[in-house]
């Protein structure tokens, strides 16, 4: 009987052994398993600024469409508005199809008198668009008119004044 007690403790030992070892399907679930890569769409962020491709959604275009200013009694394009023109005609080229025309209103302070404000803010305008054109923005989407000190938004003092030296941005649809 001796032998069948050894074999039955063998017996009993071995499955234990690997009833223990072996892994359970709770194990499994900690396992990492490959996941197969999908494409999916950018992330909607002001880091991925082109996400519409409409102007009208565009924040840089709206904030650096009211920084085209310039010094008094001149339609020269000043270096800062330049800068900001650039950026402008990129986003204008990446938006073309959403938007029939752009009008530039070009825009005098009230000193001086209305024929002479009437042609500067129509150079203030031509001179924009010409610019935007040369930045490769097709001159069909581009109108340019003038309107002297008509639109005047801070009338006063000298100071008061220089913000309404600019160009005007309208999206036409």
């Amino acid at each position: 009987m001796k032998p069948d007690i050894q074999f039955l403790m063998s017996l009993a030992l071995i499955t234990a052994t690997v009833s223990c070892s072996s892994k359970s399907k709770r194990d499994d679930e900690y396992l990492l398993r490959p996941v197969k890569a999908t494409p999916s769409r950018p992330p909607d962020s002001i880091l991925n600024k082109h996400v519409s491709n409409d102007l009208r959604d565009s924040v840089r275009y709206d904030q650096l469409s009211k920084n085209v200013r310039f010094d008094y009694a001149s339609a020269e394009i000043t270096p800062s508005s330049k800068n900001a023109l650039n950026t402008i005609a990129k986003e204008i080229n990446s938006s073309l199809d959403s938007f029939r025309v752009i009008r530039l209103t070009g825009v005098t302070d009230a000193s001086g008198d209305d024929s002479r404000n009437m042609q500067l803010s129509q150079r203030r305008a031509e001179n924009v668009r010409r610019y935007l054109i040369s930045q490769g923005v097709p001159a069909e989407k581009l109108e340019a008119i003038g309107v002297g000190a008509t639109n005047t938004i801070m009338p006063g003092t000298k100071i008061k004044a220089a913000a309404d030296r600019r160009v005007d941005f309208e999206i036409v649809r």
